[in-house]
């Protein structure tokens, strides 16, 4: 009689897989044949030598409660916006310090190239009138007393023989005379003039004679009241006693000796200022101030507070806000500049305003690649999310359309081959279940057959004859 075979268990009916089969089943289809952990911990060697430098294990204690896109914005921002920003304001600083510093060194440089220029010019218009006082031999003659015309005549022409030309070998000279008190010599229009009532000089020609050899220097610059185009250089010609025999006058155009170096200065930002030694202005950018006297902090001590307060013969910058240079000469005489402060703010602001645009400018681009980016990442990394929670509901045929070629790319490619590998796993281990199945069912068909229902039958039929047997044997063994 062949053997019965047991009937199939209940684990078989639910279809339970079995682990070495499914680990063969995923080898064959290629397939790793256990999953990677990815429980918290589980880090490479190289992770783990990450970790044990302080910045790592704080910047990840910091991102572990963000999400992808704050910890890529958080570090975007700590590694690239806030130090640009930082170096981008150092930077706009120490641009705008150093162009500050540029126009002031420029600015003190102009002054100093014009007072060096005026330093020159005025010794050669000095030059000519000290040269001129103290011609010895026109000396002589001035202090002469003469008798015969002929005498006179020979004088004259002297004058004119040695001075006449001398007038004309220096820009700006518009008019050259020697004055003389000497009643003897006559006055031929030319160079030889005695002091009378004409107009000189804004004043009689006596008065203004009078008043000029009784100053106490020698040489003098003095601007023409009323005439802001001219001014005028004097010096005394005195014999060796140091009696008083005339004066040389020379009358300068203003425009050809200081014009072109203190009109629009510094490109119409500031003022350029010449001053003598009395601090009285004989060239300015604003020819109103010609003539006035220049009060400034550093001179303070030579000036009366109460002349400082009239207006009409000082101008104050004692207490002025903008940028003074001084440049002394050495004849006594000063250059001084005035800049306004504001144009070098004004100019300092639209640096700082350039700079300052161009990195927003910049920063904000960056901000927009960098957020297109991480939107694009973030897009993708919660597509496969979506992809694989098809695939934990058994949707095998689920799979992600991908262009980039990137590690998400990559990725989503190893994805879709996962995807298909599994369904193709899956499909396989159902179809081998229902083999095994079918099997054990044919087995229990091959069981029964009418062999097997004969041998039952024949036993059912012995049964009540073998209990007799029994019967008789127990009776007869008693």
């Amino acid at each position: 009689m062949n053997g019965i075979s047991c009937y199939p268990s209940n684990s078989q009916e639910h279809k339970h897989i079995d682990t070495a089969q499914l680990s063969r089943k995923r080898r064959e289809a290629g397939m790793p044949a256990s999953l990677p952990s990815a429980a918290a911990g589980h880090f490479s060697g190289k992770e783990r030598g990450l970790l044990r430098f302080p910045l790592s294990r704080w910047i990840i204690r910091f991102t572990r409660g963000m999400s992808l896109r704050g910890k890529i914005l958080s570090l975007y921002v700590l590694i690239l916006l806030l130090p640009t920003l930082l170096l981008g304001s150092g930077s706009a600083y120490l641009v705008a310090r150093g162009f500050h510093n540029s126009y002031l060194s420029a600015v003190d440089e102009t002054v100093l190239q014009t007072a060096q220029i005026t330093d020159f010019s005025k010794r050669n218009y000095d030059l000519l009138a000290v040269r001129t006082a103290t011609d010895g031999e026109l000396i002589a003659r001035l202090s002469r007393q003469y008798v015969d015309m002929t005498e006179v005549v020979d004088t004259v022409n002297y004058v004119d023989r040695t001075f006449l030309l001398t007038g004309k070998y220096l820009p700006g000279i518009l008019d050259f005379r020697i004055y003389h008190t000497n009643d003897t010599l006559v006055q031929d229009g030319q160079l030889l003039w005695r002091p009378e009532s004409r107009i000189i000089a804004g004043q009689k020609e006596s008065a203004w004679y009078r008043d000029t050899m009784a100053a106490a220097e020698p040489l003098k610059w003095s601007s023409v009241p009323g005439s802001q185009d001219r001014f005028v250089i004097t010096h005394k010609i005195v014999d060796r006693t140091g009696t008083p025999l005339g004066l040389v006058y020379i009358l300068l155009d203003y425009d050809a000796v200081f014009g072109e170096r203190v009109d629009r200065p510094f490109n119409d930002k500031g003022s350029l200022f010449i001053v003598d030694n009395n601090r009285s202005i004989l060239a300015a950018t604003d020819r109103e101030q010609i003539g006035k006297r220049l009060a400034l902090s550093e001179w303070q001590e030579e000036l009366q507070e109460d002349d400082i307060n009239d207006k009409a013969h000082w101008l104050d910058l004692t207490h002025s806000k903008e940028l003074l240079i001084v440049k002394p000469l050495s004849s006594g005489w000063s250059v001084v500049s005035s800049t306004a402060m504001r144009q070098l703010s004004t100019q300092d602001r639209m640096i700082l305003l350039l700079i300052a645009g161009i990195t927003i400018f910049f920063l904000l681009l960056s901000v927009s690649l960098m957020m297109t980016v991480v939107q694009n990442i973030v897009r993708r990394i919660r597509k496969l999310g979506n992809r694989m929670g098809d695939l934990s509901r058994g949707e095998f045929e689920a799979a992600i359309r991908y262009s980039e070629r990137d590690e998400l790319g990559d990725l989503e490619n190893r994805f879709n081959l996962m995807s298909e590998r599994l369904g193709k796993l899956v499909e396989d281990i159902t179809q081998a279940g229902l083999q095994e199945k079918e099997q054990a069912f044919r087995a229990l068909q091959a069981q029964i057959n009418p062999h097997f229902i004969y041998n039952s039958l024949g036993l059912l039929r012995c049964a009540p004859w073998m209990r007799g047997i029994r019967s008789k044997f127990r009776l007869s063994t008693r």
